[in-house]
């Protein structure tokens, strides 16, 4: 889990760089470059994609490819449980500092579903006494509000309702419980406000499109007065607004020549290809990571190789009704019978991936499957491991990786059709 999200950490940040160069400003003018907000919806979903993929058990897809061989063949071990509080605590760390981040959110859109509210001549519009910017309030409310002594206009009432029709409100407040349980990581920061100035930018063209001239410089000295720092940290709220100050200069220029110059028709530098690009590499990235991860812990389970003394072959169960015969191939190789080495044919049926314990006395117990090619031949694996020995060792082993394979020989090819023939009934 903590990989995973060590892995989203890291992609946001290179999926916000990529977006940051992409949209910066050139000689064709502030914000030309400027997506729509579908657009970096679609970039914060790509954020998340490695490290989705990453959660997927992929070992019960790509171990059994790899497994070769006949006789059973002992990995690595791992000692006792040392080190394996670390890992634990690191992640009830991290959820715990997400937690507080994600429930002081969540607290401030409660506190915004609690704001005093006196309705107004105009349907689905409140007045509110709050010193806050007009908003709209998201689900179960869904309506509109703008403080007391504002002027409630024809074009800042569309505006707020182009919101609601795009469940702005709603989308806003995941975004940023998505940003908190990321621990306010800078990139998908980035891409949140990027999202959040672009909802505004749609609102404003929604809210302007049919004024004329004049009343789009009034409609925008409006949102400069409602949209003035009035203290607190306003960001974090989850509803759709914007902190129009120095600090976010370009935002207000953006959103003043678009709304003055009716720049809606600018037509923006197509995002398409980079989208592609970033979910292919997404994908790319959440699938390589996942697959070096599980073989790296298959082969890092443990110190060193241990060595049995005894090691009991396992037996072919009585039968498997449900065993594909058609796939089984045989080759040639060098068999053992009456204790004499002679030329013959071997068949693979199965393999069996296990994991065990052994005590210090060196007896093996706790065994348990890990994969399979199938489950005929579990039960019968795990009762030969049961038999094996290690010898005293200074200390018990935990979680010892063993594959069993089972696999069936004979002179000549007569013999083994005989036996598939049984095997298979």
């Amino acid at each position: 889990m903590i990989e995973a999200l060590g892995l989203v950490h890291v992609w946001s940040l290179i999926v916000a760089g990529g977006a940051w160069y992409l949209q910066r400003d050139g000689n064709d003018g502030t914000g030309s470059r400027f997506p729509g907000p579908n657009v970096w919806a679609m970039l914060i979903w790509v954020s998340l994609l490695p490290g989705l993929i990453y959660l997927i058990p992929f070992s019960d897809y790509v171990v059994l490819p790899q497994i070769q061989g006949f006789e059973a063949e002992a990995l690595r071990a791992e000692v006792g449980s040392q080190g394996g509080i670390w890992l634990p605590s690191l992640l009830m760390l991290y959820l715990s500092g997400a937690g507080v981040l994600m429930a002081r959110t969540l607290w401030r859109w409660f506190r915004l579903q609690r704001l005093p509210l006196q309705p107004t001549a105009e349907p689905g519009v409140f007045s509110t006494s709050e010193p806050l910017p007009p908003l709209t309030l998201s689900w179960p409310k869904r309506v509109v509000v703008i403080p007391e002594g504002m002027e409630a206009s024809p074009a800042l009432i569309r505006h707020e309702r182009a919101h609601l029709q795009h469940n702005d409100g709603e989308l806003t407040l995941l975004f940023l419980l998505l940003h908190d349980a990321l621990l306010r990581n800078p990139g998908m920061g980035f891409l949140v406000r990027q999202w959040r100035l672009a909802i505004e930018l749609r609102a404003d063209r929604a809210a302007t499109q049919k004024l004329s001239a004049s009343d789009r410089k009034s409609y925008a000295t409006l949102l400069l007065q409602s949209h003035r720092p009035k203290g607190g940290d306003e960001t974090s709220l989850p509803c759709p607004t914007a902190q129009l100050g120095a600090s976010r200069q370009r935002r207000v220029k953006m959103r003043l020549l678009e709304i003055i110059e009716n720049r809606s028709d600018v037509p923006k530098r197509s995002w398409r290809a980079a989208i592609i690009f970033a979910l292919s590499a997404a994908g790319v990235v959440g699938l390589t990571t996942a697959a070096i991860s599980a073989e790296s812990r298959s082969d890092e389970r443990g110190l060193g190789t241990v060595g049995y003394i005894t090691q009991t072959s396992p037996e072919l169960p009585a039968s498997c009704p449900d065993y594909e015969i058609e796939d089984v191939t045989s080759e040639r190789a060098m068999i053992t019978v009456n204790g004499q080495r002679v030329p013959g044919y071997k068949v693979r049926l199965g393999t069996v991936l296990l994991l065990h314990d052994v005590r210090q006395n060196g007896s093996v117990h706790n065994p348990r499957v890990l994969d399979s090619t199938n489950r005929c031949f579990e039960a019968e694996a795990a009762n030969a491991l049961l038999q094996w020995t290690t010898g005293p060792r200074p200390q018990s082993l935990k979680s010892v990786v063993v594959k069993m394979h089972f696999g069936i020989s004979g002179e000549d090819l007569d013999e083994l059709k005989e036996q598939i023939a049984d095997f298979g009934q």
